[in-house]
């Protein structure tokens, strides 16, 4: 049984477990990073005592949305600005905070 996958990768680089095949740990990084972030995020939101929003005017609720985006995409773009496009480990790590 062979998948389409599979076939691509034997086309490409000759063998399903070719050595020569590039790697990257970027992905690695991302989704550690995030998950790491979530994880922390969800303790410190427990040891406060949860989350409830509690309804309110819908201005109010629009405003604090809009900060909230406007925070977490400066935090993303701005911390994007000092990641090297190199693969070395200053790299990695801080693609590891960007994401955490």
């Amino acid at each position: 049984m062979s998948f389409a996958w599979q076939a691509n990768i034997i086309k490409t680089t000759g063998s399903l477990f070719s050595l020569d095949a590039p790697r990257s740990l970027e992905s690695v990084f991302t989704a550690s990073g995030a998950f790491f972030g979530m994880a922390v995020g969800a303790m410190w939101l427990n040891l406060k005592g949860g989350f409830a929003a509690r309804p309110r005017d819908i201005r109010y609720i629009a405003a604090r949305l809009v900060l909230g985006v406007i925070v977490v995409l400066a935090l993303y773009m701005g911390l994007g600005v000092f990641q090297p496009d190199e693969e070395s480990l200053v790299s990695y790590l801080i693609r590891y905070g960007r994401y955490t």
